[in-house]
């Protein structure tokens, strides 16, 4: 689908991306954005910005949905992610700045905006809730009768916007995952997974997982979009891709201020708009516990407890390619050697050693 919205003007991802030589130096020199950082100086989000200038040098960006072998880890915890997603999101508002650029096309100006969109949705969503809660201390006393020469005018029910609201939004971030498992199902392509059942069930737990970690999120992004309009460089910190695993202790250090604000918005809601209550349950429950989600979610036990129950099963794991076979041959021979017997000089086939001992260094 987005290969097909995008067509010849797309953006890339640096990481995945084969790009001409020659074009590439002909069209994507970089400008550092004048000012001081965050936004100005150096491009972060700059795979977007080499896209569009391509572009608009008349060249074709295009993603091709069909290519396989590429391999990359993310952060494997909440914390690394949204100490990468502060970067994005420094990177993704200095395009701010790119969107009357001369000569770009209107899908790479649309593609900036839309990555704005992806961050700046967050710190709204918070405005949003906040309005909600405290709308009660400023509406009107209600009058039934303001006119002795009308009927009486009697307060309109908003329930039925407000689950319009919420089926819209639910159709929007749900419905296409169920579309694309439905798709699998009914094309075969579910067999790779493990089976259309696997693949379901793997759909309902993603939507449920990502459910609860979004109320997280939404806390993590609106700080980077708060610090970043108040003029804090997050310049460009490594990620950790080691799968770090998080005591509760480190996960609570992170997220204490998150579970305050759960706790005053349960609060809020109790006390000034009560019928809100159980709308923001869903919302501000997960900010209480989020140390614990955290924690629970770095843990290799999840992974296990997944990996036990079939879900989220890939082809590559069902099936490993050569390359992947190889990757791990080349691992064990780096960490691992065998041990010299002392006394025969040959290698003992019942233990091995470090590669690298102490007095190597």
């Amino acid at each position: 689908g987005l290969a097909r919205i995008q067509g010849e003007e797309g953006p890339f991802w640096g990481h995945n991306a084969m790009v001409r030589t020659n074009a590439f130096a002909e069209s994507c020199g970089l400008p550092a954005l004048s000012g001081a950082p965050p936004f100005g100086g150096h491009i972060l989000s700059h795979d977007y910005v080499e896209a569009a200038l391509l572009r608009r040098q008349g060249w074709i960006v295009r993603v091709d949905p069909d290519l396989e072998g590429s391999y990359e880890e993310g952060p494997q915890n909440a914390i690394d992610y949204a100490k990468r997603d502060r970067r994005w999101c420094q990177g993704n508002l200095q395009h701010i700045r790119l969107l009357t650029a001369p000569g770009l096309h209107g899908w790479n100006r649309f593609t900036f905006l839309q990555g704005v969109m992806a961050y700046i949705s967050s710190p709204l969503w918070m405005a949003f809730i906040v309005a909600s809660i405290v709308a009660p201390l400023f509406a009107p006393a209600i009058d039934y009768f303001p006119s002795p020469y009308l009927p009486a005018i009697f307060p309109r029910a908003e329930t039925a916007l407000a689950v319009t609201l919420l089926v819209g939004v639910g159709g929007l971030l749900i419905g296409p995952k169920l579309l694309i498992a439905l798709r699998a199902g009914v094309s075969g392509e579910a067999r790779r997974f493990g089976g259309f059942f696997r693949v379901f069930l793997s759909t309902l737990a993603e939507i449920i997982w990502s459910s609860l970690l979004a109320p997280i999120t939404l806390m993590y992004q609106s700080r980077s979009v708060m610090q970043v309009i108040f003029g804090m460089d997050g310049g460009w910190p490594s990620s950790d891709r080691e799968g770090q695993t998080l005591k509760f202790g480190e996960a609570f250090r992170a997220s204490w201020w998150i579970v305050l604000t759960g706790i005053l918005t349960l609060v809020g809601s109790w006390t000034l708009a009560p019928d809100l209550f159980c709308w923001l349950t869903p919302i501000a429950g997960p900010q209480i516990i989020a140390p614990l989600l955290i924690a629970a979610s770095s843990s290799p036990a999840s992974g296990r407890f997944a990996y036990h129950c079939q879900l989220f099963r890939t082809p590559e794991e069902l099936a490993r390619l050569a390359i992947v076979r190889e990757r791990d041959r080349v691992l064990a021979r780096w960490n691992e050697r065998p041990v010299i017997d002392r006394e025969t000089a040959a290698p003992r086939t019942d233990a091995i050693e470090p590669a690298y001992s102490a007095a190597q260094g």
